[in-house]
């Protein structure tokens, strides 16, 4: 397979990246993504209990979408770091 993307190998404990060659077969890798600093509270959850869902970066909604999934679904964004 010659694609020209950059496959990055993650550990499968705690998802940081440690490998980031170019690699010929992505048969046993993924593609990375770096995650966005938002996270969406799905369905009114709590931040310690809930089910949770980090976009990547730079796909984050726009403030009327995030006000809208707040307001019909109880979706609650965070930004997290401040």
């Amino acid at each position: 397979m010659n694609d020209n993307k950059t496959y990055v190998r993650f550990n499968s404990t705690d998802t940081t990246i440690t490998d980031t060659r170019k690699f010929t077969s992505p048969s046993h890798l993924i593609l990375g993504y770096e995650k966005s600093d938002w996270t969406c509270i799905l369905f009114g959850g709590s931040p310690t209990s809930s089910i949770q869902w980090v976009p990547h970066k730079n796909e984050v909604p726009c403030w009327f979408w995030r006000k809208m999934q707040y307001l019909f679904f109880g979706n609650k964004w965070v930004k997290n770091g401040g």
